[in-house]
C-alpha cells in the first residue's frame, strides 16, 4: 500500500476474485512531506524497519525515525506502512492537513508470534487464553492454491481498544466502508491480527469456501455497551481501509463468528463523522507540531491523529456528539483536555492555545541572518531532536519552534537555518533541556562567512 497514485488501489477486490467494488474515498493527490517513528511492543524505537509511502522507501535509524521530504499522497487517506522481521506489518492512514507541510505519524508494531500449531489435513482448535480459533480439514492452501499438507502455525496478535497507545497500534485510522459502500467510522470491541505459516515459513491462506470459527473476548470496560450482534470488519491489504464483512454474535463475555480469510479483523459498530480541523499553539502563538490528539464521546466513538509542522490537525470526529478533546505528547502524557461539540457539519475550530508541560517543553526562537549579517527574507529553520525533525518558516528574519518531548533529560539539538534565496546554510549543535531558548542562527556557508 502506498500514497502514490501509481500504486494505490482504493478499490476492494472480492476475496474470490470475482469483482471489484469502487471505493467512496476520493483519489485526489497532493504533495506532502511525511516523517514518523516506528516503535516495538514495549514502545522502544525499531531500527532497520522498512517504511514505504508511495514509490519511496526508507529505513528507520537508531531512533526508529524516518523522513520522506516529498511524496505524492492521497489528500484524505495517505498511507504509511512499516515492516520488520518478526512483526505484523504496521499501517497508518491519515489526512494531509496542509499540502507541502511536514506531517507526523507514529506506528507501534505488533510482534508476530506463533500461538499454536495444527495439522492442515485434519484441522484443529487453537486456544489462547479466552480466544479460540477452529479450523476444518483441508482448509489451508499454499501459494499454488492447492491444499497444504503439513503442520500449520497460527500467528495472532490482539489489539485492545482500552490501551493508552491504541491509536499507534491499530491499522488505518478507524475510517471504514460499510456494506452499502459508504464511508463511516468504527468503534472496535477488540481487534485480532492473523496470519498462517507453514513449517518452512511460507505464508499460507485459507480456502474461502470454508470458514474458521472464532471466539474473541470483549474488553472489560466495553462489556456493558457491547450489543448482542455486531458487524464484522476486516482491514484490507489492497486498499488499507476497513470493510464491513459479516457479523459476530455476543456469547457470554465474547464475540463469536466465522472468517474466510486472514488479515486484521474487528467486531465493531459504525458511527457517522464530520471533517474537523484545529490549530494548536502555545500561549505565545508558536505552533505545536507532532502533538497527539484524541476525541471520544460518551459512548466511545474514538478518533485520533497528530498535528503537522504548523500545529494543524485535520481528520474526522463523531457527528452530533459532545466530545472530549485530549491533547498528549508522544508518551501518552496528557497536556490538556476540553469539551467540544456537538458538530453537525465540517468544522474548523480555529486556533486553540495551550500551556504545555514545562518539564517537557522546549521553545526556540531567534533571528536568522545571512552572510551580510542582514535578516533572511526567505527560508526556514530545521531542528532535529530525538531523531525527529521540526521546522519553522523564517518570517522577517525571525523564527519560533515549540517542541514537546517525551523525556525530561538533556539531549542534543541539531540546528540548520536555510536561506532559500542563496541556498546557503550552516549547521550547529547544542545540548538542551526543557526550557525557553533564544538562539540566533546564521544562514551562510562557513567559507562565505569567513
Amino acid at each position: 500500500m502506498a500514497c502514490n497514485k501509481s500504486t494505490t488501489n482504493f478499490n476492494s477486490p472480492d476475496p474470490n476474485g470475482n469483482n471489484t467494488v469502487q471505493s467512496p474515498i476520493p483519489d485526489k493527490k497532493v504533495s506532502s512531506a511525511v516523517q514518523g517513528i516506528i516503535l516495538d511492543e514495549t514502545n522502544k524505537p525499531v531500527a532497520g524497519a522498512t517504511v514505504k509511502c508511495g514509490e519511496l522507501t526508507a529505513t528507520t535509524d537508531a531512533n526508529g525515525s524516518f523522513l520522506f521530504a516529498k511524496v505524492n499522497a492521497n489528500e484524505v487517506a495517505a498511507v504509511v506502512t512499516a515492516q520488520k522481521t518478526g512483526y505484523f506489518t504496521g499501517v497508518r492512514t491519515f489526512r494531509i492537513a496542509t499540502p507541502d507541510k511536514l506531517q507526523f505519524v507514529r506506528i507501534q508494531l505488533l510482534p508476530k508470534k506463533s500461538v499454536g500449531v495444527f495439522d492442515a489435513a485434519t484441522g484443529g482448535t487453537i486456544t489462547i487464553s479466552n480466544t479460540q480459533f477452529t479450523f476444518v480439514a483441508q482448509q489451508v492452501l499454499g501459494a499454488d492454491n492447492k491444499p497444504y499438507a503439513g503442520k500449520v502455525s497460527l500467528f495472532y496478535a490482539p489489539i485492545n481498544p482500552e490501551r493508552a497507545d491504541y491509536a499507534d497500534i491499530m491499522p488505518g485510522d478507524l475510517r471504514a466502508i460499510n456494506k452499502n459502500n459508504s464511508l463511516t467510522a468504527i468503534q472496535s470491541f477488540g481487534m485480532m491480527a492473523l496470519e498462517l505459516q507453514s513449517e518452512s515459513g511460507e505464508k499460507l491462506h485459507l480456502d474461502t469456501s470454508k470458514s474458521v470459527s472464532f471466539k474473541l473476548p470483549i474488553p472489560a470496560t466495553l462489556k456493558s455497551i457491547a450489543p448482542d450482534a455486531v458487524p464484522l470488519w476486516h482491514f484490507e491489504d489492497s486498499s488499507r481501509v476497513w470493510r464491513e464483512d459479516g457479523s459476530a454474535t455476543k456469547t457470554g463475555d465474547s464475540y463469536t463468528g466465522t472468517l474466510k480469510y486472514f488479515t486484521t479483523w474487528t467486531p465493531a459498530l459504525s458511527f457517522n463523522t464530520v471533517n474537523f480541523r484545529v490549530t494548536l499553539q502555545d500561549a505565545n502563538g508558536t505552533p505545536l507540531p507532532n502533538v497527539s490528539l484524541s476525541f471520544k464521546g460518551g459512548i466511545g466513538h474514538p478518533s485520533f491523529g497528530y498535528t503537522n509542522e504548523n500545529g494543524v490537525f485535520a481528520g474526522h470526529i463523531s457527528k452530533n456528539e459532545t466530545l472530549t478533546l485530549m491533547v498528549s505528547n508522544g508518551c501518552n502524557t496528557l497536556i490538556e483536555s476540553r469539551i467540544i461539540g456537538p458538530f453537525q457539519d465540517s468544522t474548523n475550530l480555529g486556533v486553540v492555545r495551550l500551556n504545555p508541560l514545562t518539564e517537557r517543553y522546549l521553545h526556540f526562537s531567534g533571528v536568522v541572518t545571512n552572510c551580510s549579517k542582514a535578516p533572511v527574507k526567505n527560508g526556514a529553520v530545521f531542528i532535529t531532536i530525538d531523531g525527529v525533525e521540526y521546522r519553522s518558516p523564517i518570517t522577517e528574519g525571525k523564527y519560533a519552534i515549540g517542541i514537546i518531548r517525551c523525556n525530561t533529560d538533556n539531549t542534543t539539538a541539531h540546528f540548520k537555518a536555510i536561506d532559500t534565496d542563496t541556498n546557503k546554510s550552516v549547521p550547529s549543535d547544542m545540548t538542551v533541556t526543557p526550557k525557553d531558548y533564544i538562539k540566533d542562527l546564521l544562514a551562510c556557508d562557513l567559507t562565505s562567512a569567513e
